[in-house]
């Protein structure tokens, strides 16, 4: 276990560029790991996911949170919803792919999307397809359903 520790945190250090940021990313990590249903393995690779595609090590703990609690009620697989989400960060976009990515993991995102523009599912569908969906809009849909009140809260 010490070793698997080690690498987390050897691989947390690479994709931060320092120690100094690595170790306060594997201690959130540790944190938010002994209060979800996930194993730390699972957390880094998920984070490590998203920060391959191009999120800060901020940015990706801060959506590892909303990501966790999403896929803790649909009962997905968190990697790869952090998958679709890192997708879609890379890109600054969200397309179909994405969305049944998504849905394919238990997360209604044609519902998420439709709540939060004020569209139709069926709007979202054709925006989604042209490529009209910014990351912005997902991570607005997001956060919405992590928030008191929200599908995904808590």
């Amino acid at each position: 276990m010490s070793a698997n520790f080690e690498k987390l945190q050897t691989t947390l250090n690479v994709l931060t560029g320092s120690a100094e940021d690595g170790a306060k990313a594997f201690e959130r990590s540790v944190q938010f790991s002994a209060k979800t249903p996930f194993q730390l393995d699972e957390l880094v690779k998920a984070n490590n996911t998203m920060m391959g595609f191009g999120l800060s090590a901020e940015d990706a703990y801060n959506s590892l949170q909303q990501l966790g609690d999403i896929a803790a009620v649909a009962g997905g697989d968190l990697n790869r919803i952090a998958v679709a989400f890192g997708q879609s960060a890379a890109e600054g976009r969200v397309m179909t792919r994405d969305i049944l990515q998504f849905i394919n993991n238990g997360v209604p995102m044609y519902e998420l999307l439709a709540d939060v523009t004020g569209k139709t599912a069926g709007e979202v569908r054709q925006l989604a397809s042209e490529g009209k969906i910014t990351f912005e809009v997902l991570q607005a849909a997001l956060a919405k359903s992590t928030q008191e009140g929200g599908k995904f809260h808590g």
